[in-house]
């Protein structure tokens, strides 16, 4: 290759500007740049932005849904459902400060909650396959914050 070559060769596109994949509750992975975004504004990302203050937003809607859903409807056990209301704010607030431990706890509660919606759905007298298919996408849709939050929380504790 000549000079002249070198100088009119296009350079390769940027990874910024390469077309990535689209955000979906079933990719559960983040890439380089978001994950590079995630760590560099940590503590200034709005919660909208932040991959661990929107896991905590969703429990604190979970737990709003579950108040507005007892109270007017009257499903479950009260005690229950206050209970359940309880774990999702505490465990929010750890999430909301970068804990792990609680991202991991909220995965797996998440999913024990979801499975046992799931075998309601499927033992009741007549099972509906809308109320078990909005299980799987609400179980997919937090689960993947979840478990993208949880990447960021580690690559943080790999960088400091």
């Amino acid at each position: 290759m000549t000079n002249q070559d070198l100088q009119t060769a296009q350079p390769k596109e940027p990874a910024s500007n390469v077309k990535k994949s689209k955000a979906s509750i079933w990719n559960w992975r983040i890439d380089g740049d978001e994950l590079n975004k995630q760590i560099a504004g940590y503590d200034t990302l709005s919660p909208f932005e932040s991959k661990r203050k929107r896991s905590a937003l969703l429990l604190v809607l979970s737990a709003a849904l579950g108040i507005v859903l007892n109270l007017w409807l009257h499903l479950y056990d009260p005690t229950g459902v206050y209970i359940e209301i309880a774990i999702f704010l505490i465990l929010a607030a750890f999430i909301w400060k970068g804990s792990r431990v609680a991202l991991i706890i909220a995965m797996i509660g998440w999913t024990i909650e979801k499975g046992f919606q799931l075998v309601g759905v499927f033992t009741a007298g007549t099972p509906s396959g809308f109320q078990g298919y909005i299980a799987i996408v609400w179980w997919a849709w937090y689960m993947s914050e979840f478990v993208v939050a949880y990447q960021v929380e580690n690559a943080r504790r790999a960088h400091k």
